[in-house]
């Protein structure tokens, strides 16, 4: 067993008589199998957006889609509109969003995880992705001739990973497949991909820094940060309706408008006390999703569809403030809050050992959606270098923080799946045979570093 799985804590399994020729049997069952597979699949499973493509095209993933279901009709309607609505559920994505305010939605991922009752809703999802989001010419994809990698966050729970495992090999019927943190897969997919260096990687649903040295993430210094852009989304809604705006924190419709002006208009500033109240405001415009004559979304280039103007809105010092909580949490109200994200990062970076000071310290991480806003980057290297003692950084140097980008943890999995396909790694794919041959799971998560 690999030393990296015993320190994420997983048991070497034991030796018994059935183990005997067991690497002969999976040398076998690699050569039967393997020829009939095409490039290998990667699904980002983000709580906001889900991510997928094949290795192919290693740039960025080809389909992106929120990560919603709607399920079933929501509202009193007319006869004859509940029963249009009823034949075009469940949808999900933008499909579901385009029913946002006639359908119950379901966001099956809440702070990183699937939440335990979402589960049935979480594998439509993952099983949409091969029915109608990647395709091989015009034709769909078949899961069982593709390996699959799939990202899940920073300590996931054991059971859940089972779960995911158990899925694909019982009901896509997958042959190979395997698990990625997110974050050590975020540090291999920016432009220089590094082994060793710490991962601020903020979503949808959380925030985790995370050291990673040669590859292996040091999982008992993971630092889980709840506040993400999904907080900031419902933070900013409630500041526009303090700006006077109308707008219900409950509706589905409602947030999803905010969360795509939140991303067009909001700003970290260098020195959030220096905004004034009169800040010179700016004129944006709320979007909503087109639909045809039929209700239907209607898609542009890169079969993402398209949205048209549906009124002007005049953002104020709220555009600010918004993203400012991540360094604030006493914004909102919080007593005795978390420490700011700077903060946060700055404690995990003194809790480097000495002897990898000099590399992690040059290779500091930032990816996820939040991270892309607008000064997120300056502020965050501006703070840490600001804090961290002078002894350390006359030993490191300046922290140099780098943009990962929205899609690094996607990139970084089909670097990870191109490597794992090369005829002399692709015994690191966890096989059917692996998942058949141990009932405890030990021999899947023995090839794993979660």
């Amino acid at each position: 067993m690999s030393g990296a799985a015993e320190a994420a804590g997983y048991p070497a399994p034991a030796a018994t008589a059935q183990d005997k020729g067991y690497e002969a049997e999976q040398k076998t069952y690699l050569a039967e199998h393997w020829h009939d597979q095409k490039p290998a699949v990667v699904i980002d499973n983000g709580t906001g957006r889900i991510k997928c493509g094949l290795i192919t095209q290693l740039e960025a993933p080809s389909c992106v889609f929120p990560n919603v279901r709607a399920t079933e009709v929501n509202g009193a309607l007319t006869v004859a509109t509940r029963k249009y609505q009823e034949d075009n559920l469940p949808a999900i994505g933008y499909e579901a969003l385009a029913k946002r305010t006639l359908a119950k939605l379901v966001y099956p991922m809440e702070h990183g995880y699937v939440l335990d009752y979402n589960w049935e809703h979480m594998e439509e999802i993952w099983r949409h992705v091969f029915t109608d989001c990647l395709t091989i010419g015009d034709d769909p994809i078949d899961a069982k001739n593709h390996p699959i990698l799939f990202t899940v966050a920073p300590l996931n729970p054991r059971r859940d990973s089972e779960k995911i495992v158990t899925f694909v090999f019982d009901k896509l019927r997958c042959k190979f497949m395997y698990l990625g943190v997110q974050a050590v897969l975020s540090l291999r997919g920016v432009p220089e991909p590094k082994n060793s260096g710490i991962v601020l990687d903020c979503g949808d649903g959380v925030a985790h820094i995370v050291p990673i040295i040669e590859g292996i993430p040091m999982t008992y210094k993971v630092q889980k940060i709840e506040s993400a852009g999904r907080d900031l989304t419902e933070f900013f809604l409630k500041l526009l309706n303090d700006e006077g705006q109308r707008l219900n924190p409950k509706s589905a419709a409602d947030l999803d408008k905010v969360r795509m002006l939140k991303e067009e208009v909001c700003e970290v500033a260098p020195i959030y006390s220096e905004v004034g109240l009169e800040c010179p405001k700016v004129k944006a415009t709320w979007k909503t999703p087109e639909l045809d004559a039929n209700g239907k979304l209607v898609y542009g280039e890169n079969s993402k569809p398209r949205f048209v103007d549906a009124g002007d809105v005049v953002i104020g010092r709220s555009r600010y403030t918004c993203p400012e909580l991540l360094f604030n949490s006493s914004l909102n109200g919080a007593i005795d809050g978390p420490p700011s994200i700077s903060e946060e990062l700055t404690t995990a970076l003194k809790g480097i050992g000495i002897d990898n000071e000099q590399t992690v310290f040059q290779n500091v991480i930032i990816s996820g959606g939040t991270m892309m806003t607008k000064g997120m980057h300056a502020r965050i290297e501006e703070e840490v270098n600001r804090a961290l003692p002078a002894y350390i950084q006359k030993r490191t140097g300046r922290v140099k923080v780098v943009d990962g980008g929205p899609e690094s943890v996607w990139r970084g999995g089909a670097l990870k799946a191109q490597e794992m396909s090369t005829e002399t790694n692709r015994e690191s794919w966890i096989s059917k045979k692996d998942y058949d041959h141990s009932a405890s799971f030990d021999r899947v998560f023995g090839k794993l570093t979660l």
